[in-house]
């Protein structure tokens, strides 16, 4: 029988910089509240030697969200896998029953220490959806062409900054950079609408990257682009994108 996800609200301001990748930061931070309030703050991680990690991010923001206003923000575990968990967010003004942003995430459970993929363990689950199982969802692949001879390039060097607790650039890094290959690409006319994002390989501060980004199809005031990001050495690829673009 599937089960009630504990689900977990509550209220932000938006700073001053608003854009894809505060929001991605914001959506972090809601997770790792929502595992607290569960009963797994970030140091019970911490002494179990074990983390989450981001394996495939999808935003979708129709409207720029005005900066500075109040947010509500809600989140819930979707689905649970052997190693991996599925977890939704709606974003609002507080009152309003229409979403500004709906997201979701894939997490991959890990050790800590080497990165290797751990079983979640039961207690954790029933934790996060105290009411009994929730059946899988399907994870369409994010279907991407090769990259033409004449994408887009933007060289990148990783900044200590840009990194997380796990000494990797956070995964709402990723935003930034694609939103400068878009700018090199196509000018400054443009906001992001919609991003898909899927990591596969972790940077390190110092890591020389280059983003390649090319248009899919493209109408009146609208675009629709993939980009890939590598070490710029060509020794593996770290993440593939598709993502939407309007006036």
């Amino acid at each position: 029988m599937s089960g009630m996800a504990r689900r977990f609200l509550f209220r932000r301001s938006l700073p001053p910089q608003a854009g894809f990748a505060v929001y991605a930061r914001l959506l972090e931070e809601a997770a790792t509240l929502a595992s607290a309030d569960a009963g797994y703050p970030p140091d019970w991680y911490a002494e179990h030697g074990t983390a989450w990690v981001i394996r495939r991010s999808t935003i979708e923001c129709p409207m720029a969200i005005p900066r500075g206003v109040e947010l509500e923000i809600a989140t819930w575990v979707a689905d649970f896998r052997r190693v991996r968990s599925r977890r939704e967010y709606t974003v609002r003004l507080p009152g309003e029953l229409a979403a500004m942003l709906t997201a979701h995430t894939d997490w991959i459970y890990v050790d800590a220490a080497s990165g290797r993929p751990r079983r979640i363990p039961d207690e954790m689950m029933r934790a996060f959806v105290p009411e009994g199982d929730v059946p899988p969802l399907p994870r369409p692949t994010l279907e991407l062409p090769d990259a033409p001879a004449d994408a887009v390039a933007v060289d990148l060097v990783v900044d200590a900054a840009d990194l997380d607790a796990l000494d990797h650039v956070n995964n709402a890094k990723y935003f930034d950079y694609l939103e400068a290959a878009r700018r090199a690409m196509a000018g400054n006319g443009l906001g992001a609408r919609r991003h898909d994002l899927e990591y596969l390989d972790e940077a390190r501060a110092g890591d020389r990257l280059t983003c390649r980004i090319w248009p899919l199809r493209s109408a009146a005031g609208e675009i629709e682009t993939a980009a890939e990001i590598r070490r710029s050495s060509g020794d593996g690829l770290l993440t593939r994108a598709r993502s939407a673009w309007a006036s």
